[in-house]
């Protein structure tokens, strides 16, 4: 059996574990999911992009419950598959399932913009408050509702994958940190990390600020103000293209490292 066949082997597996789970926290979450989607339609798509985050923070937990609930990990000791391979195999999983999800989502939102779903609840007062309408209106033309979409969108998937990579690594360290924490079937949520939480509070201030430039109640000096306006004229540069991209890139690129260190550590844990 070659390389490339016992990672598709490897894959599904995976897939078959953690789509078996009787957990109610894949529930949850997918449930979590659908309401995130169904907000970003009826309401306004910048919320519906904090989804990515979400999905990077969650998804390893999901794929690996059943493994940390019967100790399954060391099942791999004994069948004929290689540290490496089951590094890659994860990663390439959870960072193909992430891709496509975030662009299925990137589409469907693209989609409610152009048909403006969220102006049917109230058609009168939605222009109003609609956020990506009043952003591209307070970028002074530089933007469009679609560029001012991608500027936090592609925000999140990058939050999103980076730490989908440093839960990765965190999982094949020391699963430990996945242990049950009680009050649900399966595998719990852990406890978040204070890089994590960090990270939870980027995004969300982002979208909070997001809020207040648009509607124009930022509450700071004069200073401050001109600071965050000359921030955001380097990432309305190009319609926000530039700096999407870049945010991509640095997660393309943690990602990358956390695989590869995954990969030399992994190797040398003892199980």
């Amino acid at each position: 059996m070659d390389e490339k066949t016992r990672l598709k082997n490897l894959i599904r597996a995976d897939l078959i574990t953690m789509n078996g789970s009787s957990s109610n926290l894949n529930k949850i979450l997918v449930v979590l999911m659908l309401l995130t989607l169904v907000i970003g339609f009826l309401l306004t798509p910048v919320f519906a992009a904090a989804l990515p985050t979400m999905t990077g923070t969650f998804f390893v937990g999901m794929l690996v419950q059943n493994e940390v609930k019967y100790h399954g990990e060391k099942l791999y000791c004994v069948l004929p598959v290689s540290r490496r391979e089951l590094v890659r195999s994860r990663f390439l999983l959870s960072v193909g399932v992430y891709l496509a999800g975030s662009l299925i989502l990137y589409v469907l939102m693209l989609l409610a913009i152009r048909l403006k779903t969220y102006y049917l609840l109230d058609p009168e007062s939605a222009p109003e408050i609609d956020l990506l309408r009043l952003f591209a209106a307070r970028s002074g033309g530089s933007m469009t509702e679609y560029g001012a979409f991608n500027l936090y969108f592609f925000t999140s998937f990058a939050l999103g994958l980076k730490l989908l990579g440093m839960s990765l690594h965190r999982y094949f360290r020391d699963n430990s940190a996945f242990s049950a924490l009680g009050g649900m079937d399966g595998l719990q949520l852990r406890r978040p990390k204070k890089k994590e939480l960090l990270h939870y509070l980027l995004i969300f201030g982002l979208l909070l600020l997001f809020v207040l430039f648009v509607t124009d109640m930022l509450p700071i000096g004069t200073a401050g103000s001109m600071c965050f306006l000359l921030l955001m004229q380097l990432a309305m540069a190009a319609n926000g293209v530039l700096f999407c991209a870049v945010l991509v890139a640095l997660a393309s690129f943690s990602v990358i490292y956390k695989y590869i260190r995954t990969q030399l550590e992994y190797e040398e844990k003892e199980l």
